[in-house]
This record gives C-alpha cells, structure tokens and sequence, in this order.
C-alpha cells in the first residue's frame, strides 16, 4: 500500500527532492560567497594592521631624516641670503666674508662636505677649499653631464632649493648636492651649492 502511493505520487517526491537540491545549492553558494566576504574582510584587517605597524614603526625614523635634510637645507638658506646680502662686493672681500661666514655654517652640522658659490654658475668661493680644488673654475651650467646641467637649469626656473644625485664628484666619490640660483634686481646672479654625505645625515 505504501509503495502504491509513493509510485502514484513519484512525480511529486521527485519535486521535491528538486526543491530541496536546489535549496541546498543555493545555501552552499551563499555560503561561499558570505565565506569569501569574510576572509577578504580579514585579510584587508590584516593588511591594514600591517601598515599601520610598519607606519608606526618608521616614521619617527623618516621624520628624523626629514628634520636633518631640512636643518640642511636651512644652513643653505643662509649661504643663499649672504650672497644676495654680499655679492656687491669685491671679489677680494667676498673671498674674506664667505670664509668666515661659511666656516660658521660648516661647523654647524656633521655630513657636509663643502659649500660654494658660483657667480653666473661658475664655482669660485669654495669652503673648505682643502680637498676640494678641483671644483674651483668648474662650470655647473655647460656641465658635460646632461643629468647636472637639467638640475641647474631648475634650480634657476623655479629659485628654489633643488636636490641632486647621489652622483660621482668631481674631487671624488658619491653625494647629494643641494643648489639654488640667487638672483640680484631680477637677473640670475649664480648659484649656491652644499655638498652631502648621506650616511653620516642618515645616521644622525
């Protein structure tokens, strides 16, 4: 009797069984979509927790290497306002003036190889000049290395600060060089230049 009445109603069982595998399908897919919500939600915590101890971990170092270039840059600054203040001058009393002035900002911060001045973009005040004799008389405008020539250049358009290199030197070995052009009534007067060691500043 039992299977007489599963046989009458096989097509409505098999309905049903339909029903329920469909129903399973759908909760399976759900599933899985809801399951990969949740682990690209997790990773994404992770990634952001990541970031946010890398962050914490280094910038206290990257602002203190921030605050070093800049106090650099500052002792620049000031070579750059000395000009402008001086360049009237003699060649003679500049000479005297840029010693003493320059020996000043040398003394005032580690990693600095030597400063200089270049009226009309020809170095002839360098301080220290022990050392450093080859960079007399060389001319950073016509420079035959394409790379230093676009950075004066710049330097020159915008009259800001512009940072160069690292880069072979002329007197030996690798550094940064800070410029920027110092202009008298509105004409290019020449240029300004600080020479860096970056190990020494990195490790301050």
């Amino acid at each position: 009797m039992i299977y007489s009445f599963i046989d009458r109603n096989r097509r409505f069982f098999n309905r049903l069984d339909f029903i329920a595998l469909s129903f399973a399908l759908v909760v399976l897919i759900g599933s899985l979509f809801i399951w990969n919500l949740v682990v690209d939600w997790h990773e994404e915590q992770l990634l952001a927790e990541q970031r946010r101890i890398v962050t914490a971990e280094f910038t206290p170092y990257g602002n203190a290497l921030t605050g070093a270039i800049n106090g650099r840059f500052a002792l620049l600054s000031g070579l750059h306002a000395f000009t402008e203040t001086n360049a009237q001058q003699s060649p003679e009393d500049f000479q005297t003036d840029f010693d003493n002035f320059a020996s000043g900002l040398y003394a005032n911060a580690s990693g600095i190889r030597n400063f200089a001045v270049g009226p009309n973009g020809v170095n002839e005040y360098v301080f220290p000049l022990e050392g450093h004799e080859s960079v007399l008389g060389h001319d950073l405008i016509n420079d035959e290395r394409p790379n230093v020539r676009a950075d004066v250049q710049r330097a020159i358009n915008n009259g800001n600060i512009v940072l160069s290199g690292p880069y072979e030197l002329r007197q030996g070995g690798q550094a940064v060089i800070a410029r920027q052009a110092v202009f008298k009534n509105g004409k290019f007067w020449g240029l300004v230049a600080m020479v860096l060691d970056m190990p020494p500043v990195i490790s301050e």
